[in-house]
This record gives C-alpha cells, sequence and structure tokens, in this order.
C-alpha cells in the first residue's frame, strides 16, 4: 500500500495556536463585529499556511510494491533516487531535519523528517523513507573536505550550516534512530516533563546519528540498488527495530559493562580528569577580563535604571522637568550607566574570545602531548565547547555596528536631500553609509565562515571518538 509522506499541520498545536492568535490581531483591526471575523482570518490564515507548506513541501509518495517514489507531481523509480541532501537547523525555540530526495531524472522533493513544534513524519513516514533509502542507489559524497558523517555532525552542531549531500549509512542510523525512540515502551517514550537532552531524536536530530543495533530491510550495495528495485519479486517487509540506547543515551550501570568497555569508559574518564586540570591551571587573565565585562554590565544596567527611576520620580514630585544639578546629575546617571554597559560588552568579548583562543591552544597542546591510545581516542570533552566556539564576539559587534552605522548614514542622508541643502554633508554620509554597509556585511559573512569552520574542525575532532563509543559501548549496552 502506498504511503504518503506529507508535512500535517493540522496535527501541531502550535500552528493552531499561531492562526488563532493571527487572526485575532487582524480580526480586531476590522471595523464591525470582530467576533464573527476572527474565526474567520483564523481558518484563513490556516489555509494559506497549508498552501505555502505544500508549496515548500509536496508529498511524497512511496509505493513499494511498484519500486516508486512520487516527488512532486512526478513519479519516478526508487532507482533512481541517487544523491539525498540533509539539513538540520536547531534553535532554542525548534528543531527541524529536512531531507530532499533528488532523482536522476531531475525531479526532487522536501521531507520532513522530524521536526519541533511543527512535526515530521509519523512512525509509518519514517519506516517508509527508511525503506526507499536502504534500496536507493545513494552514492557517498565524494571530494569534500568533511566527510558525509562529519559533515552531519558538523551541521548539527552549528544548527543553521545548510543543506549538505550525505552517505546512506549516516541516513540510515539517523532513521533507525528515529523508530527505535517510536517503538520504545510506552513508559519509555519521551515526554513534555522530560529534560530536552534525554528526549528522542524525534523531538531534535541528536548531535552524532547514533547506530541501532536492529536494522530494517538491510541496505543494498549502490552498484546492486538498481537491480534489487527493478527485479521481479517484493520488497522485504520491514521488521520492527528493538528500543536500544546508544551512545548517547542513559548511562549504563558499571556492573553491566564487558571489560574491554569498562576499560573503555575509564580511559575517557581518565582524559576527562587530564583535561579538566589543564583547562583549571590556565592564566586566568581572559577570565578575569570576563568577570569584570560582566560586573561592568551589571553596574551600568544598575546606574541606567536607577537614573532613568531618579528622574521619574523626581519629575513626577515636582511636576517639571528637572533642572540644574540635579537635571545634570540624573542624565550623568543614565549616560554613564550606558557607557558602563557598552565598555563592560566590549571587555567580556575580549576576555571570552580570549579565552577561547587559550583553550585551543591548550587542547593542541593536549593532543601533541598525549600517547598514541589517547590521541587514537580523541579530544577530551572538556575542550569540545571552545573548538566548537568561533570566537566572533568582538567581529560581531563590529559587523553590528557597522551595519548601524550604515543605517544612520542612510537615513541622513535622505534628510539632508529633502532639506536640499549642506551638499557636502550629504556626500559624506553617503560615503559614511556606502563604507559601513559593506564592512558591516563583509564582517557577517566572515563571522558566519568562522562559524562553519569551527564546527567542521570540532566535527572532525570529536567524530573519532563517537565512532569508538558506538562501537565499543553500543553492543555492550543492548548486549
Amino acid at each position: 500500500m502506498p504511503v504518503t509522506l506529507r508535512l500535517s499541520l493540522v496535527r501541531s498545536p502550535m500552528v493552531w495556536f499561531g492562526a488563532a492568535m493571527l487572526g485575532f490581531i487582524l480580526g480586531v483591526l476590522v471595523p464591525g463585529n470582530p467576533f464573527v471575523v476572527v474565526p474567520l482570518l483564523a481558518v484563513a490564515v490556516l489555509v494559506a499556511a497549508m498552501v505555502v507548506v505544500r508549496l515548500l513541501f509536496p508529498p511524497v509518495v512511496v509505493d513499494l510494491e511498484q519500486r516508486s517514489v512520487r516527488l512532486g507531481g512526478a513519479d519516478v523509480s526508487i532507482a533512481t533516487i541517487d544523491r539525498v541532501t540533509r539539513r538540520a537547523e536547531l534553535s532554542s525555540g525548534a528543531a527541524y531535519l529536512t531531507y530532499r530526495l533528488h532523482s536522476s531524472d531531475g525531479p526532487s522533493a522536501r521531507v520532513l523528517v522530524a521536526g519541533r513544534p511543527v512535526r515530521g513524519l509519523d512512525e509509518a513516514g519514517v519506516r517508509a523513507l527508511r525503506e526507499v533509502i536502504a534500496f536507493a542507489p545513494i552514492r557517498v559524497p565524494e571530494g569534500t573536505e568533511l566527510t558525509d558523517r562529519q559533515a552531519a555532525i558538523a551541521a548539527n552542531l552549528q544548527g543553521d550550516r545548510g543543506a549538505h549531500p550525505a552517505g546512506r549509512e549516516v541516513l540510515l542510523a539517523e532513521l533507525d534512530e528515529l523508530l527505535a525512540g517510536m517503538s520504545a515502551p510506552e513508559g519509555e517514550q519521551a515526554d513534555d516533563d522530560q529534560p530536552e537532552a534525554d528526549r528522542p531524536a524525534a523531538a531534535a536530530p541528536a548531535a552524532a546519528p547514533p547506530v541501532v543495533s536492529v536494522p530494517l530491510a538491510p541496505p543494498v550495495p549502490p552498484a546492486a540498488a538498481v537491480d534489487a528495485v527493478t527485479e521481479p519479486g517484493p520488497i522485504p517487509e520491514p521488521g520492527r527495530p528493538a528500543p536500544t540506547t546508544s551512545s548517547t543515551g542513559a548511562a549504563t550501570p558499571r556492573d553491566e559493562l564487558s571489560p574491554e568497555a569498562a576499560a573503555f569508559v575509564d580511559a575517557i574518564d581518565a582524559d576527562q580528569e587530564d583535561a579538566d586540570e589543564v583547562i583549571a591551571n590556565l592564566p586566568v587573565g581572559p577570565l578575569a577580563a570576563v568577570l569584570v565585562g560582566i560586573l561592568a554590565i551589571v553596574l551600568g544596567s544598575l546606574a541606567l535604571a536607577g537614573g532613568v527611576i531618579a528622574g521619574v520620580v523626581v519629575e513626577t514630585t515636582t511636576g517639571d522637568r528637572t533642572q540644574g544639578d540635579v537635571h545634570a546629575a540624573i542624565v550623568a546617571w543614565v549616560f554613564g550607566g550606558i557607557a558602563a554597559g557598552l565598555a563592560g560588552a566590549v571587555c567580556w568579548s575580549i576576555g571570552a574570545d580570549l579565552r577561547t583562543a587559550q583553550h585551543r591552544r591548550a587542547a593542541a597542546a593536549w593532543l601533541d602531548e598525549a600517547d598514541a591510545d589517547r590521541r587514537e581516542r580523541g579530544l577530551a570533552q572538556a575542550f569540545w565547547p571552545a573548538e566548537g566556539d568561533a570566537a566572533n564576539r568582538m567581529l560581531t559587534i563590529a559587523w553590528f555596528t557597522g551595519l548601524v552605522v550604515a543605517l544612520a548614514g542612510a537615513l541622513a542622508l535622505v534628510v539632508l536631500l529633502i532639506e536640499g541643502q549642506f551638499v557636502g554633508i550629504a556626500f559624506a554620509a553617503f560615503v559614511v553609509a556606502a563604507v559601513s554597509g559593506v564592512l558591516g556585511v563583509r564582517g557577517w559573512i566572515v563571522a558566519r565562515r568562522r562559524r562553519s569552520a569551527a564546527s567542521a574542525r570540532l566535527a572532525v575532532l570529536i567524530d573519532r571518538r563517537i565512532e569508538l563509543e558506538q562501537a565499543v559501548l553500543g553492543p555492550a549496552r543492548t548486549a
């Protein structure tokens, strides 16, 4: 029976809530009886959202019996699905994992695999997609700096890295983990009261694709995939994956680990303790700058709030604007608080960037001085935050300031052109706006590239350790 991989907005309570709120906001702006208009506008917003989503995510219909997939309005054979691009978008309030299936015949379509708050595929949809990936002749990307596994880790670390080609092993491992979470007993399923880190991959993609020990249909080698989906005969029905716990899941009691896994855990703990000691012995200069910056921000905020409150109280009690020394003191408190806050932000940014660079140098020295076994295990987890930090704080302040100055210069230019006077000043405003805008945009591009490079660097450094954990601890935990 064909399975439709459809993004259903009606399953998301957040979509209904957003449509109702937008309908209410638009309804109160309409003269007349808003109680009649609001429901109509809410329904109109929901319908419009469904139309947009259908255009962005056209239904993908999987027919395993016919060995075909409908990508939008075109039916193609599974044997033509030779490329899949993966996109992970993570933020504080949302997490989405999207695949785009590409056919060598031309058509392509996106599938929202997992998401929050808008939900992705249900269990039947994930199973059908998993079967397509298992039998499609997807080739591992070549000629890239990162492996497809490392690219997936980097994309999850950065959160907005963009789409990247993914190999079949990474995709199957990710889908198997989703199925394992969906197939877990009810008592083990995640709910809204669970911590974010304990939720299954359906809520947020894991930092690295874990491995599930019980596969569904076995993946077919790319060279034989075309024959597997074009020759007569039924495709094997998928089995039900047993719930498992990957290396990123809950801890296993020490006495349940095999001797090899226990020795590996001891080595990992020793690496972590040694790295913590190295970090604790670093010079405190950058950390002191961070603390001074935080203190200046707090004091500046208090001074600003106190000055504003004092101005309101004095004006309220006197019935007129403050004058003389009192007025000057209040203005001094307000502007002094703003200056202290800005200076604190700069001081904190410089200190945090220097501390990141300090930790990176310590991590490089730690690896250089490590023995062969420790280098094989990879970088200790204590160094991961610094390696994934792009140290962009001062650069961010610079490009944001440049864009603000450019906006101010553009506004000044418009006013001067309307007035028709001060041609020299107008020309200067144009130059300032143009230069500041170019520098601001350039700084934003550099900052984004540095973030991407930091994510890629960390993915390379931790890939081997994650692979070892899955190889050594995965079987021990699921035995």
